[in-house]
């Protein structure tokens, strides 16, 4: 059953490798990416910038899950088996349930706590219990993706909180959903909960998909300014379960807008992909080399501004698109960075330098920025300082000037 399994996740890596190219080559860096596949033959229905590097968000507790039903699987867990929560788990920022330091709660608590409420100090929880810590249980989430044929996932946290080097594409998500299905279809109903309870205290599903599409099943919602609004959404109508993958809508009514029609497309027959049991035999192509992910939204972002001021002591307006390398607690090495960068794009490196220092969690942050860019000199320099192995982030005007958005 297992060589079956491998063989049908072949066939989906080897049909998005084929239309890739087609897709991606015209593709906007803030148009979001998107897939459809049939959960059981495997065919792709709707396929868009499949293989774009992106940021997965809480997307990446569908790897965190998948690991604790491989335990449950493996009879080195149970359901019932108790987990303490850790000061690490406890202290994880939002979204959380809450969970104290000392207390316990069993494995399914934990699980259903994440996948239904995003709970990260469940996640941490959980990962602590198998990996002995957070970086312990990262290590088997990067092999188990290396396993399952995620060629463009990296890993970095078990949570989907951000960081620079945990990036993800819409194939590899929905290679990663169907093996969650076929491989642990008893786990499978995990993912319709509408709530999540422990210790008398309950919250209901963050995952508005569930009530707002019919057939709904699952699976899981995800957000971060760097990776906008995320969802893998599976759903059944007519005895056929089809898998959709939305990564980087703009907001929540746009995801649901998005995730909608991916969806209804699917079922109306999709749209003219090769079918991937034609192209069994083949390697996937190589991941698409369009523009990195966008900052698509800093409305919902922890930071407090102590941006540059101009004489007046008002913030100084940045001028058109800007892009980042990173934000460092010292400003010599934001300097630094930005020199670096030049050297390496030589005459490539538009705009102008410039160095806004922001409070992010209480701590100062420097952030290295060129600024004063058009749209398609952001997206074409940040694609080539990513081709070049290094951190970039484009950002529109409106989220370079936002006072509430995350930059890292």
């Amino acid at each position: 059953m297992r060589k079956a399994i491998s063989a049908f996740i072949l066939a989906v890596c080897g049909a998005v490798g084929l239309i890739a190219a087609a897709t991606c080559a015209q593709a906007d860096g803030t148009k979001p990416a998107g897939l459809v596949v049939d959960a059981e033959s495997g065919q792709i229905l709707v396929a868009n910038r499949a293989n774009a590097a992106w940021y997965p968000a809480s997307l990446t507790k569908l790897m965190t899950a998948y690991l604790v039903f491989s335990e449950l699987k493996a009879g080195r867990l149970s359901l019932d088996t108790q987990i303490t929560v850790s000061a690490t788990a406890a202290g994880q920022p939002p979204t959380k349930f809450g969970l104290k330091k000392g207390q316990k709660l069993t494995v399914k608590q934990a699980v259903t706590a994440m996948l239904v409420t995003s709970a990260n100090d469940a996640a941490v929880a959980l990962a602590e219990q198998i990996g002995g810590s957070e970086s312990g249980f990262v290590q088997r989430m990067n092999a188990a993706a290396q396993s399952l044929g995620l060629i463009g996932t990296r890993y970095r946290n078990a949570t989907g909180l951000p960081d620079d080097g945990q990036v993800t594409t819409a194939r590899d998500m929905a290679v990663l959903a169907l093996h969650v299905i076929h491989d642990f279809p008893d786990r499978y109903p995990l993912f319709s909960q509408r709530e999540a309870r422990v210790a008398g205290r309950s919250l209901p599903t963050v995952n508005g998909f569930l009530v707002n599409y019919p057939g709904a099943e699952g699976m899981k919602t995800g957000f971060t300014c760097g990776s906008g609004y995320n969802i893998i959404g599976t759903a059944t109508h007519g005895g056929r379960r089809l898998v959709a993958v939305l990564l980087g809508a703009h907001d929540r009514n746009d995801r649901a807008a998005k995730i909608k029609k991916l969806l209804d497309s699917g079922f109306a027959g999709g749209e003219t992909v090769p079918s991937t049991f034609s192209n069994i035999a083949m390697l996937p192509a190589a991941l698409d080399a369009g523009t990195p992910p966008v900052v698509l939204s800093g409305s919902e972002c922890a930071a407090t501004d102590s941006s540059d001021s101009d004489a007046s002591g008002a913030p100084s307006k940045l001028p058109g698109w800007g892009i980042i390398f990173g934000a460092f607690a010292d400003p010599g090495k934001a300097q630094q960075t930005i020199g670096t960068m030049k050297q390496k794009l030589k005459g490539d490196l538009k705009g102008r330098p410039t160095i806004v220092q922001r409070q992010v969690e209480g701590t100062k942050r420097y952030a290295a920025l060129m600024v004063g860019l058009s749209a398609d000199d952001a997206g074409k320099t940040c694609r080539m300082v990513w081709h070049r192995g290094q951190y970039c982030l484009a950002l529109n005007p409106v989220v370079l000037n936002d006072p509430t958005a995350l930059w890292r």
